[in-house]
């Protein structure tokens, strides 16, 4: 009975330490998801709006290529958009342009218009394109289209720049939440057999009268094991947290959107790859 005791205590200690261990990185993963969430959403709206403001530019150049005013060729790309906030923000400069009978220059920069576009990038394509159209309209039609391209060539490089970035840490981040929790797990394991290999070396022993063996490995009790297995399970969340910092340092620098954003995915696979590995460990152990 005292045996039985002690097994099933020994078993919730360890279920126990789970219990801290994953209250942990769910706090890191909970923590992480709620700053990076949003944030994220927000500059994907962000990009979509610089490839639509790409599609605007390049359409109203040809069309003042073509011929037609500028406002004009505003009205054609916003038809062209349907649902696309850019499309909005074409009308407005139209309807300020109309309703006030200023330039497209002043109807964007002293109605504040370009304070809702929030794209330094394109407001300042906007302002020396609209400068531009005060001295010739074509030239301004050239400069729309090269700002367009300029914008595709961006998009171009910066998805090539993260495939390739992608592409070199993806080892790196395997590493992370298999390699790491998998060797931290592992030692625990380790331990615990080999304690019980001494426990069970000592008690034959000890029933053969023998005491004193040299070299016998010293065994740890259940609450020591609990204990490593607990400092284990933080390791691998230290770990992991260290190489979610260092992978988002090379990818996108001081980013702290896509630092919190590598940390929660990070620190959650690992622990857990940790428990899987660590229960896998038990059943070999087991067998």
């Amino acid at each position: 009975m005292g045996v039985d005791a002690g097994v099933l205590g020994a078993i919730v200690q360890g279920a126990n330490a789970f219990w801290f261990i994953w209250a942990g990185a769910a706090a890191i993963a909970v923590h992480a998801y709620s700053y990076a969430s949003k944030r994220k959403r927000l500059r994907e709206v962000e990009r979509r709006k610089a490839a639509d403001w790409g599609i605007a530019l390049n359409t109203v150049g040809s069309r003042v290529l073509d011929g037609e005013p500028m406002t004009q060729a505003m009205v054609e790309a916003a038809d062209l958009m349907p649902g696309s906030p850019v499309a909005g923000q074409l009308q407005e400069i139209v309807t300020a342009t109309e309703r006030y009978s200023m330039d497209v220059h002043r109807a964007l920069f002293d109605r504040g218009l370009t304070e809702r576009i929030h794209i330094p990038l394109i407001n300042s394509f906007l302002n020396v394109i609209t400068r531009i159209r005060r001295s010739s309209e074509a030239a301004a039609g050239r400069a729309c289209m090269m700002a367009a391209e300029f914008l595709s060539m961006l998009r171009r490089v910066e998805r090539r720049f993260r495939e390739r970035i992608d592409e070199g840490m993806g080892n790196l981040w395997l590493v992370t939440i298999v390699l790491l929790p998998v060797v931290c797990a592992m030692s625990v394991w380790v331990m615990e057999f080999m304690s019980g290999i001494s426990f069970t070396t000592a008690s034959e022993a000890a029933g053969a009268g023998l005491a004193n063996i040299p070299f016998l490995f010293g065994g740890m009790e259940a609450s020591e094991l609990v204990l490593l297995k607990l400092v284990m399970g933080l390791t691998t969340i230290a770990l992991a947290l260290v190489m979610a910092r260092f992978i988002s340092l090379i990818k996108a620098g001081n980013d702290r959107v896509d630092l919190w954003s590598a940390i929660g995915r990070t620190v959650l696979f690992s622990i857990i790859v940790f428990t899987a590995a660590y229960m896998g460990f038990g059943l070999i152990k087991a067998a």
